[in-house]
This record gives C-alpha cells, sequence and structure tokens, in this order.
C-alpha cells in the first residue's frame, strides 16, 4: 500500500480537482505543473458502491516528479511514486548582471565649433 499523505488542492467545478502542494516529511512542497491526469474505476467494493480514483502526475518546483492518487469514496490521498531529488532550480543571474564591464560612451563635440551658426 501506497503511504498516505496531505495534499492542498485547488477547487474548481468539482472538489480537489488540481494538486497545489504536497506535504512530504513534514513539508510543504509546492506544484509547478500538472502534467497528466486520469481516473480507473476498479471494480466494484463488496459493500456495492462504485470507486473512483484520481491520479496526478505532478512536477513539482523543485524539480522533482510525483504520482498521487486520491480515492474519492474514502477521501485520502496516496504517494504512488517519486522521481527526481529534490533540490532547488539552479541560479543564473539576469544578463545584465552577467559583466561588471560597462560600455564606452560616445563623445559628443559641438555642432557649433565644426559648422557656423545661421542667422535668423
Amino acid at each position: 500500500m501506497a503511504p498516505s499523505i496531505r495534499v492542498r488542492t485547488r477547487s474548481g467545478h468539482r472538489a480537489d480537482e488540481r494538486p497545489t502542494a504536497v506535504d512530504l516529511d513534514g513539508s510543504w512542497v509546492e506544484v509547478d505543473r500538472v502534467l497528466d491526469a486520469w481516473i480507473e474505476r476498479p471494480a466494484p467494493v463488496p459493500s456495492g458502491e462504485p470507486q473512483e480514483l484520481r491520479f496526478f502526475r505532478l512536477q513539482t518546483v523543485a524539480g522533482a516528479r510525483l504520482v498521487v492518487r486520491h480515492d474519492a469514496g474514502a477521501d485520502t490521498w496516496e504517494l504512488v511514486s517519486q522521481s527526481g531529488a529534490p533540490t532547488p532550480p539552479p541560479r543564473t543571474l539576469p544578463s545584465a548582471h552577467r559583466s561588471c564591464r560597462t560600455m564606452p560612451r560616445k563623445i559628443r563635440t559641438s555642432r557649433s565649433s565644426s559648422r557656423p551658426r545661421r542667422k535668423t
């Protein structure tokens, strides 16, 4: 059985429509995007109620990929698989700060010294 987890969701036209954050080992990890989503309807449980399992393949802001499952009947979330090290994204400096060199400035000369003034 997959480990039970806590998930924050964004609700739309149905409750728990899209996961926005996942609690992994006591720390909340933001979901960057949902890569895939699907529904499985296995055989009915002995009580006769139909079961609906919703799966989400997620990518976190740290780059890890998760597959989580939501059991709508029991209202529980489980972590099915996890791949990729949850490392922070590499920091890059904006292009304006990559170099400390300054561009040479054009030196403007006064036009009055090279051309005579027009009479008005």
